[in-house]
């Protein structure tokens, strides 16, 4: 069977019915509930282990130390804010994979593609090129702080890629 690809996946369920998305969902629930999935993914985890959750508002992973494991639960300290979170253990990705959405050439940008600190452009309606930093994804649209500080809220059918994608080290 051919395996599919997250960029697959995503143009899939876009297509799906309400009605099968929400039979997906019961699905996964049941799948991620499992005692058997259970049992194996609290076996792979160790009090000390270093790795990192995905947080589902901002779209990102954050580095983490687990520092305790309950019975349905992790506790783990994010390592760049320094603060405890409990977290479900399905969170944590244990191989390491990549979170990035790839999105085809001229495919418009929807908010599974995106992540706060992403670095975004749109069209004003003055016609003015403007590119940002995504600050908070909301449900319709993103916040963003401008290059020139100026905050923004676009919705994502008006958002691009930057032509020059500069990372903020850069």
């Amino acid at each position: 069977m051919k395996q599919l690809s997250f960029t697959d996946w995503l143009h899939a369920l876009k297509h799906a019915s309400s009605f099968d998305l929400y039979r997906l969902r019961v699905l996964i629930d049941d799948e991620l509930d499992s005692p058997v999935r259970q049992r194996l993914l609290f076996a792979s985890l160790r009090v000390g282990q270093e790795l990192h959750y995905f947080d589902a508002q901002t779209h990102q992973q954050h580095p983490c130390r687990i520092l305790e494991i309950l019975q349905k639960y992790v506790v783990v300290l994010d390592l760049a804010e320094q603060r405890r979170y409990k977290i479900l253990p399905h969170m944590l990705n244990l191989s390491g994979q990549s979170v990035d959405v790839v999105l085809p050439q001229g495919q418009k940008l929807e908010r599974h593609h995106l992540k706060t600190g992403d670095h975004v452009a749109f069209i004003a309606t003055d016609g003015g090129y403007i590119e940002g930093c995504i600050i908070r994804l909301n449900q319709k649209s993103v916040t963003l702080r401008a290059t020139d500080n100026k905050q923004w809220r676009v919705g994502y059918g008006l958002l691009q890629r930057p032509i020059i994608d500069l990372k903020p080290d850069e």
